[in-house]
């Protein structure tokens, strides 16, 4: 058995990862070595598990969560590719902000910082009732109808005639 077993020390450098690294998969139980000595505590690890292990150190180079990366490996081929994907997408959408952000960037470069005109300006007094509601922004619209649809009954039973224009913030 001794034989089939690759020393801790010996599957990291087989594997490209730090022995502190696969400590920690094995904390984590993203990776448990095949057999660990009682007397020493000392882990080992079988040439097949190399596959988690490389796979783990690519998908840990692209900055996937650990946890992200347990799904993957316990999922079967239809399943991780739709983890995957769905990883990719996310990445893509990453990338996409960090393009505009550079493009800003690069604008702020060339032209400098905006100058902003500040005014101060009378407003009327005004009494304000309020109602709120969170939510994402696809659900705006409707959180917008449910608080409008809580507000006027509100002023109407406080006897307060409702003013338009209605604001919300």
């Amino acid at each position: 058995m001794r034989n089939e077993l690759l020393s801790i020390g010996r599957f990291a450098r087989l594997c490209r990862l730090s022995v502190k690294q696969l400590r920690n998969y094995d904390e984590t139980g993203l990776l448990a070595p095949a057999h660990v000595d009682t007397g020493s505590g000392y882990r080992y690890y079988t040439a097949g598990q190399a596959r988690d292990a490389l796979t783990i150190a690519l998908l840990r180079e692209m900055d996937l969560p650990l946890a992200v990366i347990a799904r993957v490996l316990a999922a079967g081929p239809a399943h991780r590719a739709r983890l995957l994907g769905a990883e990719r997408d996310a990445l893509a959408e990453r990338i996409s902000r960090d393009r505009a952000r550079l493009g800003m960037l690069e604008r702020l470069a060339e032209d400098g910082l905006p100058g902003y005109e500040v005014t101060v300006d009378e407003e009327p007094e005004r009494r304000l009732a309020v109602v709120r509601a969170s939510g994402t922004p696809q659900e705006l619209g409707g959180r917008i109808g449910e608080c409008v649809a809580r507000l006027l009954p509100a002023l109407g039973r406080a006897g307060v005639a409702g003013e338009p224009p209605l604001w919300g913030l």
